[in-house]
C-alpha cells in the first residue's frame, strides 16, 4: 500500500490527469500513484481540492506551513516556556500560550536546569566569538543583564524551596512529637493493670 503524504498540487496535477485520462486508474497510473483508495477520496473531493488550492496561490497570501512531528525546535522557545513556567504561569498553560506540545513542555521543564545550562553556555560562547563594535555593546550588556537577573530570579525561587523544605521538616518534627506524647499515656495504664494484676495475686 502507498503510504507516501502528497502535497496540494499533487492532488491538483492528478485531478487534471483525471480530466484527460477519464478514468481514476489510468490517471493515478500516469502520476505513479498505487494507492486507487486515496485517488477515488480525492476525486470526490475535486470541488474542495481546487478551491483550496487557487485560494492559496492567491498573490499576499502566505501559505500556511504545517510544522511536520519531529521537526527541532529551537532552544529559544524552549527556554521562553520555561521562564514563563518560572515566572508562575502553569504548564498547561504555556503549551496553549506558546502553541507547543504539552508532553513537550512537560519534558523540558524537567530538565530545565540541563536546557538552562546549554542556553547560558550557547549565549556566553556567541558573546566571547562576536567581536562587538561599539555599537553593538548596549546588546552585550542587555544580554548580560537578562542573564543575571535570571540567575537572582532563580536563586530566589531556590530560597522559597528551602524555607518551604524547613517548615515541612518542623511540621514533621512536632507531628512526631504530638504522637509520641499520645503513645505515652497507653504504655502507663498497661503497667498500671498489670501492677494492679500483681497485688490481687499478692493479697491472695
Amino acid at each position: 500500500m502507498d503510504n507516501k503524504r502528497y502535497t496540494l498540487e499533487e492532488k491538483i496535477k492528478f485531478l487534471d490527469a483525471l480530466e484527460k485520462k477519464g478514468t481514476v486508474a489510468s490517471a493515478a497510473r500516469s502520476m505513479g500513484i498505487h494507492n486507487d483508495d486515496v485517488c477515488y477520496r480525492w476525486a470526490r473531493k475535486k470541488d474542495e481540492l481546487r478551491a483550496a488550492y487557487s485560494l492559496s496561490r492567491k498573490p499576499g497570501r502566505p501559505v500556511k506551513q504545517v510544522r511536520r512531528r519531529g521537526s527541532k525546535i529551537p532552544l529559544q522557545d524552549k527556554i521562553q516556556c520555561i521562564m514563563a513556567i518560572d515566572e508562575g504561569m502553569s504548564i498547561r498553560r504555556a503549551s496553549v500560550e506558546f502553541n507547543k506540545n504539552l508532553a513537550s513542555v512537560q519534558s523540558w521543564y524537567r530538565s530545565k536546569e540541563e536546557l538552562l545550562a546549554l542556553y547560558y553556555s550557547q549565549q556566553k560562547a556567541s558573546v566571547e566569538k562576536d567581536s562587538s563594535p561599539p555599537d553593538n555593546a548596549w546588546e552585550v550588556q542587555m544580554a548580560k543583564e537578562q542573564a543575571d537577573e535570571h540567575l537572582v530570579k532563580r536563586c530566589k525561587a531556590l530560597a522559597k524551596e528551602n524555607e518551604y523544605l524547613k517548615d515541612r521538616v518542623m511540621f514533621l518534627e512536632k507531628l512526631n512529637e504530638i504522637l509520641r506524647q499520645r503513645s505515652g499515656p497507653v504504655k502507663k495504664k498497661k503497667s498500671s493493670k498489670q501492677s494492679a494484676c500483681a497485688l490481687s495475686k499478692e493479697d491472695e
